[in-house]
């Protein structure tokens, strides 16, 4: 499989926990992670991107887990009213079973978008 950039994009993000990396663009409470990558290949993280689309501050953590355990890339950020934040701002790479998690402490808080170079 030849290297490509994906976008995964998740609107409405509240208190539970949101896998950004499954297989699909809209993420559910089902997650695969990092999957089909060729041989000796990863995914490397280029940007995550998180919008607070309320008229409050709220706080967001994102992550990256694999299996049980969770590494944070921040935990309880505050994004003000209507702001966005760039959560990677260099390179991250991921392997097969790692997902990213992002989460708020506020109903239907943030929109996020994680983009992607599969099989560097």
């Amino acid at each position: 499989m030849a290297t490509q950039f994906i976008n995964y994009k998740s609107q409405n993000i509240g208190s539970t926990t949101r896998f950004m990396i499954d297989g699909t663009n809209d993420s559910g409470s089902n997650p695969t992670g990092v999957a089909s990558l060729d041989s000796g290949k990863a995914q490397i993280m280029i940007g995550c991107m998180v919008t607070n689309v309320k008229t409050t501050s709220v706080n967001v953590t994102v992550g990256i887990r694999n299996a049980a355990t969770t590494t944070h890339l921040v935990k309880a950020l505050t994004v003000p009213a209507g702001d966005a934040i760039e959560i990677v701002q260099g390179k991250v790479v991921m392997v097969a079973g790692d997902e990213v998690t992002v989460s708020a402490d506020s109903a239907s808080a943030v929109d996020c978008v994680v983009s992607v170079l599969k099989n560097a």
